[in-house]
């Protein structure tokens, strides 16, 4: 198995959905970790496998978004990820990092929320 490997039964074996979104932010963040990385060694076929792998995962987030029943909430991470989507084209059109470390920047304090989420949902799971 290498870094690109991806398990989805890993994912949807989560007993939670706040605790599959956490996977997918974690996962996010390495890749765009790995394609900043790449790029600032000059590695641009990484770069650009890497920042792939990134946008499919926040593509899959969008995609997943209620509009109907999240209401503003829904709207605002849909707005986010299309900033994030569009720092990736960016950043791929780019010989630098900057645009993927913005990625980062937008995505990090989400993962930090998400995990105080599904922290909750446990603990509410456990109490039930």
């Amino acid at each position: 198995m290498n870094e690109f490997d991806f398990d989805p039964g890993r994912v949807m074996s989560a007993a939670r959905p706040s605790q599959m979104v956490v996977m997918l932010y974690e996962e996010t963040l390495v890749s765009l970790d790995r394609a900043v990385d790449a790029v600032e060694r000059g590695d641009l076929a990484a770069r650009n496998r890497h920042a792939q792998r990134a946008a499919d995962i926040i593509d899959l987030l969008y995609g997943c978004l209620d509009m109907q029943r999240g209401g503003a909430l829904a709207a605002n991470l849909a707005s986010l990820y299309r900033t994030v989507l569009g720092r990736l084209v960016l950043f791929n059109a780019g010989r630098d990092g900057t645009a993927g470390r913005e990625a980062i920047g937008l995505l990090a304090p989400l993962l930090d929320a998400w995990k105080t989420v599904d922290r909750g949902a446990d603990r509410a799971a456990a109490a039930a």
